[in-house]
């Protein structure tokens, strides 16, 4: 048998005599197959008028609550894209939709004095009624049994849901309840100093409403189980009190001082004399075991919340802008990383396991940062510049994934992390774009045209919408952007 090499060619093949040919490490390759975008588009929720001014999924996925520009206010199934109800009867149209965390309530206010309780089969369950004025915010507390509204009267109300009979015997109106603690403003300056906004703490023990009056701002603390004031915090600015996420503690500062206090009972814990100059921001960890400051003295502190004691120091490095908006501290959402922006375009990435290590700097871009802003996960940071570059970070190796230099309306991170979005316009008759990167990759994915756009908490959908059309586009994500499929979805 002779074997006789080919010529010509690099493939190193060779041509065995007879009509057996070999090819030996000259296998065709497999075609390469573009990879699947990461949504696929399944429904076009529809309307006769009225652009959309907002839309929201429900905490548990379930629902799609969405507000148009006329004053309409529908709840859509967002995984076979029926409309529900069209929540109707209010006076001058709708103003705000709420869903409890449990998806079981849906409650809207608009300008008459009800609040309109409803079920998540779309239901109109009860008229929550008692307010002397327009009422100006409603919220659901964390454990979705009471509900909290604010009006012109001067009046916090908690509506006890457990209490309500939720289920409609007939078929006549719905009935109307009333609040089953009331907490009341003084009323020689109403509507002037009328509660714009309340809610309750993390653990619902405390009822917090925030009022203005002359140009001054005060945060009232109630007891939210018997309706007696605590105390008043008057207040220049809404960033100078939070909320630890248990609720167990409040951080209030007061020039460059913080004051920590044991809630509901507002006791004094710890004074920590935080800073040389006015605070910019406060925040707590995850857990709420640190407390991160940031002053104009130029400088980040975190503190031991138990002892009081400072746990480290950042020194910010160049000018600080002169809005502390555009001067961001965050915690990563694994409470393992903090991020604090400098004056000179920096961002100082700590390791919290390791914080006697030196800080990663990351070389974000023009000041000041705008934003700095951990994904879910804490394996990326994403930031955004004076010169709209939005900048995506690997935290394991301090490098950019992925640059971008357009007027951005819109950045979020979906719930999994595996995804970054933003969007921007090209101008008034321009519906935007909103493009998907992959997070990990920092590689593009897919642009939907719309500039607006909310991720369901599950990360399976997005809702998606821009433009004057009374129209939204839903989308599914593929598996691998969103693995958690909820029990409820469809397949």
């Amino acid at each position: 048998m002779s074997i006789a090499p080919r010529v010509g060619g690099p493939s190193r093949c060779v041509l065995l005599t007879g009509l057996v040919v070999l090819a030996i490490g000259c296998a065709a390759q497999p075609p390469r197959t573009a990879e699947p975008p990461p949504a696929a588009l399944r429904h076009f929720l529809t309307w006769p008028k009225g652009s959309v001014l907002s839309a929201r999924f429900s905490p548990d996925g379930r629902l799609l609550a969405v507000r148009d520009l006329d004053g309409g206010a529908r709840l859509w199934d967002p995984h076979s894209g029926r409309l529900i109800t069209e929540l109707t009867g209010h006076t001058g149209g709708v103003r705000q939709v709420v869903c409890s965390p449990d998806g079981r309530f849906v409650a809207s206010r608009g300008d008459d004095q009800i609040i309109r309780l409803w079920s998540s089969a779309g239901v109109e369950l009860a008229h929550l009624a008692g307010h002397r004025g327009r009422i100006n915010h409603i919220t659901f507390a964390a454990d979705g049994h009471t509900l909290v509204s604010a009006g012109d009267d001067g009046s916090v109300r908690l509506w006890s849901l457990s209490t309500l009979l939720l289920r409609r015997t007939g078929t006549g109106d719905p009935p109307q309840v009333q609040a089953a603690r009331t907490v009341q403003h003084e009323r020689r300056t109403l509507p002037d100093n009328a509660p714009r906004i309340a809610w309750l703490s993390p653990d619902g023990q405390t009822l917090v409403s925030r009022s203005e009056y002359r140009g001054r701002t005060t945060t009232s603390f109630w007891s939210a189980a018997t309706a007696r004031k605590v105390f008043d915090l008057a207040e220049p600015r809404p960033n100078r009190l939070v909320f630890s996420p248990s609720g167990s503690l409040l951080a209030t500062a007061s020039s460059g001082s913080v004051q920590l206090w044991q809630m509901p009972a507002r006791r004094h814990s710890q004074r920590l004399a935080a800073h040389q100059a006015e605070l910019d921001r406060m925040v707590f960890s995850p857990t709420g075991r640190l407390l991160a400051t940031s002053s104009r003295d130029r400088s980040v502190r975190l503190w031991d919340t138990a002892t009081g004691k400072e746990f480290l120091k950042l020194e910010k490095q160049g000018t600080l802008s002169k809005d502390s908006f555009w001067n961001p501290i965050a915690f990563s959402p694994d409470g393992r990383f903090f991020a604090s922006v400098a004056g000179d375009g920096s961002v100082q990435v700590v390791d919290l396991v390791r914080p006697e290590a030196p800080p990663m700097t990351l070389r974000a871009g023009t000041p000041p940062i705008w934003s700095a802003r951990f994904a879910p996960g804490s394996r990326t940071l994403v930031t955004r510049d004076a010169r709209q570059t939005t900048l995506l970070w690997d935290l394991a190796t301090g490098k950019p994934l992925f640059r971008k230099t357009h007027d951005v309306l819109r950045i979020r991170y979906s719930p999994t992390g595996e995804l970054l979005a933003h969007s921007f316009s090209g101008g008034p008759m321009d519906v935007g774009h909103l493009h998907l990167v992959d997070a990990a990759t920092g590689r593009e994915l897919i642009s939907i045209a719309g500039f607006e756009f909310v991720f369901s908490p599950d990360g399976e959908m997005l809702a998606v919408w821009g433009g004057a059309k009374p129209r939204i586009e839903l989308w599914r994500m593929r598996p691998r952007f969103a693995p958690r499929r909820p029990p409820h979805a469809k397949p």
